[in-house]
């Protein structure tokens, strides 16, 4: 099919295609964009530990975070094992060029008085937080980078 799975970093792999004519009727994507040779998808895979030819999906080029250190933080993986947290709605990742990571976190009750009923909220929801520093090796969050809103977010959609 013209696919190929090239390295970025450590274990994970960018789904990639490369235009060849005797696969024309396959690879629609160049029907798409007519002037490239090359698509990189910017989907992300890794190999399993132990299954030749398994991948499971890891996510996307543009979800690391990299820190003005050089490290890295995988974005989905840290708000995938917050968001587990019964207690939050949304997880929202940051840093991007920065020394250390943040992550803003809105409860699901939003109505939070300050004070005890925050730092309870936090209690609860830090052991989910490690979790999702355990995923990471280069980079950590600490409860000095955590803020919990007790009010909702603004969505635009």
């Amino acid at each position: 099919m013209g696919v190929e799975l090239e390295q970025r970093t450590g274990n994970l792999y960018e789904v990639v295609f490369n235009r060849k004519p005797e696969l024309e009727l396959w690879q629609q994507v160049f029907k798409v964009f007519p002037d490239l040779d090359r698509y990189p998808t910017r989907d992300l895979w890794e190999k399993h530990p132990s299954k030749e030819d398994l991948w499971r999906y890891a996510g996307r080029v543009d979800d690391p975070i990299i820190l003005s250190n050089g490290s890295i933080l995988e974005a989905s993986s840290v708000k995938t094992e917050v968001a587990k947290c019964p207690d939050v709605r949304v997880a929202l990742l940051g840093g991007q060029e920065r020394a250390g990571p943040c992550l803003i976190i809105e409860v699901v009750d939003d109505k939070l008085s300050p004070g005890t009923e925050k730092d309870m909220k936090l209690s609860k929801t830090w052991p989910y937080v490690e979790c999702g520093n355990d995923i990471c090796s280069d980079a950590r969050l600490s409860t000095v980078q955590t803020v919990q809103l007790g009010l909702a977010l603004h969505r635009t959609a």
